[in-house]
């Protein structure tokens, strides 16, 4: 049965073309992470739909799910790391990294049944609603696309210089996005439903205060955490890291 086209055997090489070129093994790695690729994008799609379930709860004033989503995502890699990667190598990672989307997922569902959401199937793709969402959504397209755009190019870089700088990057990136996610998204997601009725309520007052004490808060946590990681970069790269990269190097 003849293997179906895609398009990850092109866009790979595009995106790191250096891959295993420095010990000889560009065919090896380029086609393991082609077959890694595909089976990974499955996660994507999990993560769009429950990115959607994510705003509607947080504009309903839940959390709780959502904060549960990301352990659980979590959780699965570090089960699959456990118990699978012993014996699947890195594609029992990959399945936890697909699992752990669908769990993302799936623990939000009867949270949106408590709020009172009740779905129905549409395919109005030209309707009011989508429009309004199409357009809101540029901005943040752009954003997200801007730090997603510079961490690839990192990534096409570094694959020219050795394999073990792509992991570097990938744990420095790790390591900078904390404070973001621990502070930054944490603060930004609680707060958000609260300035969006504000907005929408005109209440421009309300809304500089709420704002300004958000990012007050956010830069009071971030600028120490951040601090700390430049101070303690060595030991924090050892204390969450070192047994794993050590182990990569046996």
């Amino acid at each position: 049965m003849p293997t179906p086209k895609t398009a990850a055997p092109t866009i790979v090489p595009w995106l790191a073309p250096g891959l295993g070129a420095a010990t000889g093994r560009e065919r090896e790695l380029t086609d393991l992470a082609v077959h890694l690729t595909r089976l990974m994008l499955l996660s994507p799609l999990f993560f769009g739909i429950s990115g959607m379930l994510t705003g509607v709860l947080n504009a309903r004033q839940h959390f709780l799910a959502p904060a549960l989503a990301p352990l659980i995502y979590n959780l699965s890699i570090i089960l699959a790391a456990l118990f699978f990667a012993r014996s699947f190598g890195v594609y029992g990672l990959a399945w936890g990294v697909v699992i752990g989307s669908a769990g993302h997922l799936l623990v939000q569902l009867p949270a949106l049944r408590a709020v009172g959401m009740r779905w129905t199937p549409s395919f109005d793709v030209f309707g009011e609603g989508v429009r309004d969402v199409l357009t809101l959504m540029g901005p943040r397209v752009v954003g997200l696309a801007a730090s997603q755009v510079n961490f690839l190019a990192v990534i096409f870089f570094a694959s020219f210089v050795s394999d073990e700088a792509i992991s570097a990057m990938n744990y420095a990136f790790l390591m900078m996005m904390l404070p973001v996610g621990v502070i930054g998204m944490a603060i930004s997601t609680a707060v958000f439903p609260t300035l969006a009725q504000h907005a929408a309520a005109r209440e421009t007052q309300l809304l500089r205060d709420a704002l300004t004490h958000a990012l007050r808060t956010i830069l009071l946590l971030a600028i120490p955490a951040s601090v700390a990681l430049i101070l303690l970069a060595g030991p924090a790269v050892r204390v969450l890291l070192q047994r794993e990269i050590g182990r990569a190097h046996v």
